[in-house]
């Protein structure tokens, strides 16, 4: 007999709740200054200055402000966190299951009507990482190469 899936869904955020977070990701902060640089370069929202875990939220965070994204946004980045299951003797991590989430930044969202954001701070927030300059390729001239040719019964050296 089939039985049908239910998906277990998170209880519903405040928009305190929304702006607060457990922990904070070193890793996740840099895929997003990367994202919002990559996209910044590409010229879709050069003027972006937005920053993690104060203008970059779920869907689902940016809902429970207020807010919604614009019918048609991409999100900014696609970060995965795992869970850890651990064994019966409740010590030994026996798996880790990867859990997905999308992210989007302020340029994004609208506000609906009535509702104020204020920018949200954060006192663990790291700093953007700089971008390191893309290297120049230098194109080097090709070293002369002596390759043996025959001409008849006689070999002669050609520089190539």
């Amino acid at each position: 007999m089939y039985r049908k899936h239910y998906r277990k869904t998170a209880p519903k955020l405040s928009a305190e709740q929304a702006r607060t977070f457990d922990r904070i990701s070193e890793a996740s902060a840099a895929e997003i200054n990367a994202a919002i640089a990559e996209r910044a370069a590409s010229g879709l929202y050069p003027a972006c200055n937005c920053q993690p875990y104060q203008d970059v939220f779920t869907y689902d965070r940016w809902s429970a402000q207020g807010c919604y994204v614009r019918k048609g946004e991409k999100s900014l980045a696609r970060l995965v966190s795992y869970a850890e299951v651990k064994g019966e003797d409740g010590k030994e991590v026996v798996k880790r299951i990867p859990h997905p989430y999308w992210v989007f930044c302020r340029c994004q969202i609208t506000v609906k009507e009535g509702v104020t954001i204020t920018p949200t701070e954060v006192i663990a927030a790291p700093a953007p990482l700089p971008i390191p300059a893309p290297v120049e390729q230098v194109e080097a001239e090709p070293e002369p190469v002596a390759v043996p040719i025959r001409i008849g019964k006689r070999f002669a050296v050609l520089e190539v």
